[in-house]
Parts: C-alpha cells; structure tokens; sequence
C-alpha cells in the first residue's frame, strides 16, 4: 500500500505539456479531458489545483504561439494589384478608336494643306523677287555698256565694206529665135486645144489669142498672170529680195462692191493677206476696161492705177474697208488705215489705143511686185503681148 501511494504521488507531481500519453487514472478521481484539436488532448485533474493551473498556462502559451503565426502570415500578406489589360489599352490609345479621329484627321491636313500653300507662296514670291532683282541688274548692265566709251589708239575701224557687184537686169529681155518659134506655135492651131494647166487653171490656144494684135485680154490670161505674179513672189523673195504677193482674181472686186466682205470672205480662208507685202487687185471697169489696183501692206499704199487717167474712189474705199473686215475677221483685231497713202495715182503711162488697157494693167502690177519702176509706155506692148505668151505657155516669168 505504500509503495502505491507513493506512485500516486509521483504521478500528481508530472505536467503534460503538446501531445502526451494518457495514462489510467485511479477511478476515484474526478478528471476532464480538453481537446484542442483532433490530435491533441489534455488531462486535467480537476482535484488538483496545482495541476489545474499548470494545465492552463500551457493552453495560454499555446494561444499565444498561435496568434503570432496568423500575425505573421497576415504580414506577409501582399497588397492587391488589378491586372494589366493590354489590349484595352491599345484600344484606348489608339487615335482611330476615337469618337472624333475623323474630324481630328480633317483638321490635320487642313492645317498641313495650309502650310504646304503658305511655303509655296512665299516661294513664289522669294522667285519674282529674285527675278524682279535679274532684270534691274540685267538694265543697268545694258546702260552701263552703253554708256562705255572705248577708245583704242590701234583699233583699225572699216567704215565702208565694198558692195558685190550685181549685174543690173535688163529692163527689156530679148526675145531669142527660140522664144519666138515658141511663141509662134502657141498661136497657130486649133483654138480648143489646151496648151497649159496650172494653178487649176486651164489655158486654150483661144485665150492666148487674145494676146495677139489689138485684141482685148480675157479673164483666163489675166488670172494666169496674176497666179505667175504670186508665185514668183514665193519662190524668189529670199534669193532675189523680191516682195512676198497674194495676187487676187478679176471676179473679187465684183464680189465686194455687190456683197460686201462676207461674199469674198471665204475666198482668203487659207491665206492670211496681212503676211503677204504687195496684193495686186485687178478692176474690170463696166466689163470694158482694166484697170489695177495695189495694196501694198509693205509701204501702207493702196493705189489705183488706170491707164486712162479715170480715177476710182469707190473701188479704192471697198478695198480699205474689206482690209478692216478682214482683219476682224480673220485677226480679231482692227487694222488701222489711218496712216496709209491712198490715192488713184495720176502720173502713169497712158495708153493711145482702145485695146491695150489689159496688158497695161498686167504690167503695172509686174514692175511694182517687181521693185521697179514704171518706165514702160504704148510703144512696148506689143513686145509685152509676145512676152506674155511665153510666159503664160512656159508657166513661169521670164524675169
């Protein structure tokens, strides 16, 4: 018995402290298990006060021990960051996403188209500037190289260059035997037959008799004539100095009196008159006589010539009014005739019979697109008939 109260004693003086081994304990004594959790269980017994209070600081040691673990895993809790949406900040930065891109895109290349034109205007006005600056400079350069005086003791002056020497044309060619055999076959054979065609011109042997004696010229001979007129003015101006012509026909002057400028209109459609210098006009005077009229643009003349001595204001008024209409017409712009010399001109040879006013007329406008002067008289017409057959069956002057 006392061994087994000393072995109680022993037993009341042991503390279980965490996880201990249960024992069995005497029936008498009043006991009460405390379970923490399911793997820890405590035996107080409640008899003894001492135990009692060993039992409980060890439960309060074990709170305390558990309160700093949840304070120190609630410090190393980490604050909360909302997650990074990229793909909605790209759309929310994006400027063609926005509810005003157009508009702000509008605006943009207004404000560029602005400027572009802003730098083009000072460019443009940087370059009239410049060269407003050029042409001062280039002025004064002129006057300045003007104004030198250059004064070389042996610079050797030539005042004079010797002229070439050019054989003076006679004034009267000479009808070769060649020309005459020409000449003569010309008149001998049937009057049907076409002898030249040209300048859509046909010439019978019939026309070129009226050449012969003291025959009056018909339409064809002076209208060839006129054309050969015309034509040596394009082929020998350049080589031989001679004046550009437009020669018009014997149906023109006609035309104009009766319908005025828009009845001869069309007639010039494919020739400007005011490029050529001399247009020699001729007048069929009541269908009996043949006169000629010359506008020479070159020395502001319109003349009229008659080798009768009748002068004609009327034909010479419609010819100055038709060149302002056709100016008008063909320039749009007026041609002013003020300064022109126009006259029926008074001193001209005069012919002696009643049959030579066509070859008159024909070599009026010869000498004047010619650059001569008029020298002829009544005695050369029938040397000018003969001429103007071969001429007119040769197709082209002889001078």
């Amino acid at each position: 018995d006392d061994d087994d109260d000393e072995d109680e004693e022993n037993n009341a003086d042991v503390t279980f402290v965490g996880v201990q081994q249960r024992r069995p304990v005497r029936n008498g004594l009043s006991t009460v298990i405390i379970d923490d959790d399911d793997e820890i269980s405590e035996i107080i017994d409640l008899d003894d006060d001492e135990q009692q209070v060993v039992s409980a600081c060890t439960k309060l040691n074990e709170q305390n021990a558990s309160g700093a673990k949840d304070k120190k895993k609630s410090a190393l809790r980490l604050p909360y960051v909302e997650p990074v949406n990229t793909l909605q900040e790209r759309f929310n930065t994006s400027p063609h996403l926005k509810a005003n891109w157009l508009e702000a895109l509008h605006t943009k290349w207004t404000e560029k188209k602005k400027s572009r034109l802003q730098e083009v205007n000072e460019t443009v006005n940087v370059v009239e500037k410049l060269t407003a600056e050029r042409r001062a400079a280039e002025l004064e350069m002129h006057e300045r190289l003007r104004k030198i005086q250059i004064v070389d003791p042996d610079l050797l002056v030539i005042d004079d260059f010797p002229e070439p020497e050019v054989e003076e044309e006679p004034e009267f060619i000479e009808l070769t035997p060649e020309h005459q055999a020409r000449i003569k076959a010309a008149v001998i054979g049937s009057s049907d037959q076409l002898l030249v065609s040209k300048f859509n011109l046909n010439i019978c042997r019939r026309d070129i008799h009226t050449l012969m004696g003291q025959n009056w010229l018909n339409d064809e001979v002076i209208n060839f004539y006129m054309n050969l007129l015309t034509e040596r003015g394009e082929t020998k101006h350049d080589s031989h100095g001679l004046p550009t012509v437009y020669a018009m026909n014997t149906f023109f002057v006609p035309r104009l009196l009766s319908a005025g400028h828009s009845g001869v209109k069309r007639w010039t459609r494919k020739v400007d008159i005011f490029s050529k210098d001399v247009i020699p006009v001729p007048v069929h005077v009541g269908g009996v006589h043949w006169c000629m009229a010359i506008i020479h643009l070159k020395n502001r003349t319109i003349k009229y010539y008659d080798s009768m001595g009748t002068p004609n204001p009327s034909v010479l008024k419609a010819l100055e009014q038709y060149l302002k209409d056709e100016s008008l017409d063909k320039r749009k712009q007026p041609f002013d005739t003020s300064q022109f010399e126009i006259e029926s001109v008074r001193d001209v040879p005069r012919q002696m019979n009643g049959s030579d006013c066509g070859v008159f007329s024909c070599m009026f406008a010869e000498y004047i697109t010619r650059n001569r002067e008029i020298t002829f008289s009544q005695q050369h017409m029938q040397y000018f008939r003969h001429k103007m057959i071969l001429e007119i069956v040769s197709g082209e002057l002889l001078q």
